[in-house]
């Protein structure tokens, strides 16, 4: 049996390395050069794989590797090969350290120091608490679980909203379509994590925009997909919203030619707000492995 790792070459050898601590009973090939495609059980999948996936045979699971797996829904593969993604692999702790590092960039006005900075005006302002700051988060996941607790810890008062009902503890939740204006209401620094799907894809558009409090702030974590870019552009340049921080986008690398690179209220970063960590990675492929030769579901399987 064997793994087929389709994704960056450039790190191919640091999976392989991590895997066969792991597992040295499992062969390890890069796509396309894979010497016998009958042994390949687990294939690891990051971007998009093409028709990699439908042309193994005897594949037992698809292996995500990041917390989304659109770029597999998307692609030709088995219809019943389980999905399974990282819940986190250490890719909590970077999300919520960049959430917030703006947090504090829009609660303390660094975004309007930076502008009086380049008029050459000497303009302090009050001190804002960060309990006055309120933060919403849209996805409620083991990341989303993980930064409402670092904003917690700093005393943010912290909201979320999910499709079906996950608690968290400090949190005010919010579920179903029905409260989500709600949500929206009370949110002044809005942080996307949704995962992009036929449900989600365009939700961050004109109509949950006019639904925040004026001079609320997005931060879109999650996926590009989600966002409607017109919709930002249209909310940023009629005052709608202070700012927008992006870190994923509809098409990556973003072209050089596109508006959101120039846009004075828009911060740019890319796609690394999360990087996937190799080695608590492999562990958990692995663990998931294991429940599968023992009949069990894995954690983060999505399907069938």
């Amino acid at each position: 049996m064997a793994f087929l790792f389709v994704g960056n070459k450039d790190e191919a050898g640091a999976w392989q390395q991590a895997l066969a601590s792991l597992r040295p009973d499992l062969a390890f090939s890069v796509w396309p050069e894979v010497p016998d495609i009958s042994s390949v059980r687990y294939a690891l999948v990051w971007g998009n794989p093409g028709d990699s996936l439908e042309q193994i045979p005897e594949l037992q699971a698809i292996f995500s590797l990041g917390a989304g797996v659109d770029h597999i829904l998307s692609a030709p593969r088995p219809d019943q090969t389980p999905i399974v993604r990282l819940l986190d692999a250490g890719m909590g702790d970077q999300m919520a350290d960049y959430v917030l590092h703006w947090a504090l960039h829009f609660q303390r006005d660094f975004d309007r120091y930076l502008k009086d900075q380049y008029k050459g005006i000497w303009a302090p302002r009050p001190y804002r608490e960060s309990g006055s700051f309120h933060c919403g988060i849209l996805g409620l996941g083991v990341l989303g679980g993980r930064v409402a607790e670092t904003l917690l810890a700093r005393g943010y008062p912290v909201l979320g909203w999910g499709r079906s009902p996950r608690p968290l503890r400090g949190v005010s939740c919010y579920w179903g379509a029905e409260r989500l204006d709600r949500f929206l209401e009370q949110t002044e620094f809005l942080i996307s994590l949704l995962p992009l799907n036929a449900d989600t894809r365009g939700f961050l558009n004109r109509r949950l925009f006019d639904r925040l409090p004026p001079q609320a702030v997005l931060l879109n974590l999650g996926r590009g997909g989600v966002l409607d870019d017109r919709a930002l552009l249209h909310a940023l340049d009629q005052g709608k919203l202070r700012a927008a921080v992006l870190d994923v986008f509809s098409q990556e690398p973003l072209p050089v030619d596109n508006p959101l690179w120039r846009h004075p209220r828009l911060y740019l970063t890319p796609h690394i707000g999360a990087k996937t960590l190799i080695t608590p990675s492999a562990e958990q492929i692995c663990a998931a492995i294991r429940a599968l030769e023992t009949g069990e579901r894995p954690a983060g399987q999505i399907q069938p």
